[in-house]
């Protein structure tokens, strides 16, 4: 898998001016792994395997704990940052404020908020699955 120094990004015209952010900064990602293409594809990887797990665990938050949920966030919003995932890293932050501001973490209190977090994930998610395909391609 050859990892380019590139910038994915939001390809839908819908994508709110301050998720102008790249999904996926690759070339971070090789700075993070000193251009360790093994460990780029291992990080992505993880990566993908927890907000995977993540999105199960957000859809059946209901059974959740707001700890729980701010925990959740928190590991995957540094996860992201490791990755190069900035935009979705941003929208986890708004998250947070707004959480912090209305006293409370849970989604269903802020579908607004939670619905742009899961597409931000779920296009983030497809970035990565991108890359896998594309390499898959190449080789």
């Amino acid at each position: 898998m050859v990892l380019s120094a590139r910038a994915l990004s939001f390809s839908e015209p819908a994508v709110q001016a301050d998720q102008r952010q790249p999904l996926l900064d690759l070339a971070h990602l090789a700075r993070q792994t000193m251009g360790n293409e093994t460990r780029d594809r291992e990080m992505l990887l993880l990566f993908r395997r927890q907000a995977r797990q993540i999105l199960r665990q957000m859809d059946a938050h209901k059974e959740q704990t707001d700890l729980s949920l701010k925990s959740m966030m928190s590991a995957l919003k540094g996860a992201a940052n490791v990755i190069g995932a900035r935009a979705l890293a941003s929208r986890i932050g708004h998250f947070e404020q707004a959480s912090e501001r209305n006293g409370h973490n849970d989604l269903n209190d802020q579908p607004d908020a939670a619905a742009e977090l899961k597409e931000t994930l779920h296009a983030t998610i497809e970035a990565i699955d991108q890359i896998f395909d594309e390499s898959s391609v190449r080789s």
